[in-house]
């Protein structure tokens, strides 16, 4: 796991982008006035990504249409790697069907509005979240009984089932070996 400490200012400035994306009107995400956890979660990765000299990397911008970017192409110019960041304060990862070529899972602590820091807790590749999902849903694993950290949770949203996967922290793999394999 890395820790990295949150500033308030960082906390009013990732409200701030999250209020500029909610005004597109391009989606129904509802109002969860959590929205701004996902741009203070790219943002503290994107400063920690730049402590790595070697390190070539393109943050992609938080404001945009539509979920078909990642927000991050690390190596871009040699072995290009889409790194897309879950942030949350829940102890379970949520996500939906993987595109992107890596996850990286993140979790804040301390006041849910005003949090403290940022833990990247870990990550998955896509064929090993394609993998574990595969095996929870053959085995219709829930919270209460899954045997690899992952389940699957159904519900009403928008007057249709809304699928989600959720990965427990057994799930994912170290963030040591996310410095040592994925940014080299």
């Amino acid at each position: 796991m890395i820790e990295i400490e949150v500033i308030p200012q960082q906390v009013i400035e990732a409200k701030n982008e999250a209020k500029e994306f909610d005004a597109q009107k391009t989606h129904n995400k509802g109002d969860w006035k959590g929205n701004w956890k996902g741009p203070l979660g790219e943002t503290l990765m994107q400063g920690w990504l730049e402590t790595f000299e070697n390190l070539q990397f393109e943050a992609m911008t938080f404001v945009k249409r539509g979920w078909t970017e990642p927000d991050f192409r690390l190596h871009p110019e040699t072995e290009p790697l889409s790194v897309d960041i879950k942030t949350t304060t829940h102890y379970a990862n949520w996500t939906q069907e993987p595109k992107h070529d890596i996850y990286v899972w993140s979790q804040l602590k301390g006041n849910p509005n005003n949090p403290h820091t940022l833990v990247l807790k870990g990550w998955l590749d896509k064929q090993k979240m394609d993998a574990l999902m595969a095996e929870a849903k053959k085995n219709n694993w829930t919270e209460q009984n899954t045997q690899n950290g992952c389940y699957r949770v159904e519900r009403q949203m928008w007057g249709k089932i809304r699928t989600d996967w959720c990965f427990t922290d057994a799930a994912l793999e170290s963030m040591d070996e996310f410095v040592t394999s994925i940014i080299g």
